[in-house]
């Protein structure tokens, strides 16, 4: 009976044992499955945040193209009329640079925020950060920008 009874305990403790264990290896599961999608999520956010950047440099030299092309023209023309039309756009263009200057400006602070955001939390070791790398890179090729 004695035997029994220790047999009883023993197994008890040991179904205790296996609880815990199974509830810490739900935990550990958890918790780098919720870094796992933190990153992500941390990518995602980045990445959007870069293609804007690229559309707005994209959209500042098409516009310094339009500039330069029509600082080129005004020098080269001679009637009163069409110089007036070109200096007209080339107000507007300035009034339009500005503008993208200013957002381009906003979001490299946004970026710049973000970046150093992921660097203190992920950018751990070599590894992380080379991870990172290729996650943001599949993310800016997918959304059609690299």
């Amino acid at each position: 009976m004695l035997f029994l009874k220790r047999w009883y305990i023993f197994k008890k403790k040991k179904s205790i044992s296996s609880k815990y264990f199974l509830v810490i290896i739900t935990l550990l599961f958890y918790a780098c499955n919720n870094t796992n999608t933190e990153k992500e999520q941390m990518v995602k956010s980045l990445a959007d945040l870069e293609c804007r950047a690229i559309e707005f440099k994209n959209k500042r030299f098409e516009l310094a193209n339009q500039i330069r092309f029509a600082q080129d023209t005004l020098l080269q023309l001679k009637t009163t009329s069409d110089t007036f039309l070109l200096q007209s756009r080339l107000k507007d263009w300035d009034n339009q640079k500005q503008l993208i200057v200013n957002q381009s400006l906003s979001l490299a602070d946004s970026i710049k925020l973000q970046m150093q955001l992921i660097m203190a939390r992920y950018f751990t070791d070599k590894k992380n950060e080379k991870e990172f790398n290729i996650l943001l890179d599949a993310a800016l090729k997918k959304k059609g920008c690299r």
